[in-house]
């Protein structure tokens, strides 16, 4: 029973870890991810809005990888890129939309 234990906490405690600094990072390309919708918005040209955003998510997963000497696989990028493009799309969508067809939220 003891090993049973023993493996038990093993893969809780890596769970935290991972919840935890999954979540951190997540939260930031959250963050990121608004803050470069708004920033698209405000350029009004979505191809270079686009790779702009592209350009900077690149750039802040390399910084916080080096920063935190991130040893993580091909998924810790695809996962805060999904996060990070859904949120630029629509925050950008809904500027783009309330100020087109609403006349609020205008800059």
């Amino acid at each position: 029973m003891a090993k049973e234990e023993k493996s038990k906490e093993i893969k809780n405690d890596y769970r935290k870890k991972w919840w935890n600094n999954d979540l951190k990072y997540s939260l930031v390309f959250l963050g990121l991810g608004i803050a470069m919708g708004l920033v698209s918005y405000v350029i009004n040209v979505p191809l270079r809005a686009f790779l702009l955003s592209v350009v900077v998510f690149i750039i802040s997963a390399l910084v916080l990888n080096k920063v935190n000497k991130l040893s993580e696989g091909k998924g810790w990028w695809f996962s805060k890129f999904v996060v990070f493009i859904f949120l630029w799309f629509v925050t950008w969508t809904v500027f783009h939309t309330s100020c087109s067809i609403y006349n609020t939220l205008c800059l």
